[in-house]
């Protein structure tokens, strides 16, 4: 009797409460609302146009891809990952990905980004990159940099402007710059 109708009405409203909250939770997935802080609509175009570019300059050798953004903080949006994750079709690395990738890869990555936090371009950081494998290196001027420990695109430039390095194209209004590597300027 009175226990059967207790059981019966609590898992009324048990069942009620659980289809509520779920429902609350869906809400703005249903709405088209769910969006992240620093979302973004789309990578911009000159991160396709850096991708093609070293699949066709560099699609056996890799890139180096400075300053490293460890949660893909970029000035137009947060896609959490580099945006050459989601598009390259040619192989390449960062500080924060060289701890994957084996304990070599990881000490020059890590000896390139001492180099860089000098400040001053290092004699010798050219043909150290070709030796290691590095085709070109990837500045990308578009990193919020102060949100890492990563050194400024602007250090970067002015390292890469170096002995050892020339540009070789610039893409976007917010420039990703591709520099070869071991050739002199």
């Amino acid at each position: 009797g009175r226990r059967e109708i207790r059981r019966v009405r609590t898992m009324v409203v048990v069942s009620v409460l659980s289809v509520a909250t779920l429902a609350a939770m869906a809400t703005p997935y249903l709405l088209g609302r769910a969006v992240q802080v620093h979302s973004f609509s789309a990578i911009p175009a000159y991160w396709y146009k850096t991708a093609d570019y070293l699949a066709q300059h560099a699609p056996h050798t890799t890139a180096l891809v400075l300053p490293a953004s460890a949660h893909g903080f970029y000035v137009w949006g947060w896609p959490v990952d580099e945006p050459l994750e989601a598009i390259a079709k040619s192989p390449w690395i960062d500080r924060e990905v060289a701890p994957y990738s084996g304990a070599g890869s990881t000490r020059v990555v890590d000896a390139v980004d001492q180099a860089l936090r000098t400040g001053i371009a290092q004699p010798g950081l050219a043909a150290l990159l070709k030796r290691a494998g590095i085709s070109y290196v990837v500045d990308q001027n578009d990193v919020q940099w102060q949100l890492s420990d990563s050194p400024s695109p602007l250090t970067v430039n002015r390292i890469l402007t170096g002995p050892g390095f020339s540009l070789s194209a610039s893409f976007g209004p917010m420039a990703s710059w591709v520099h070869p590597s071991g050739e002199i300027s």
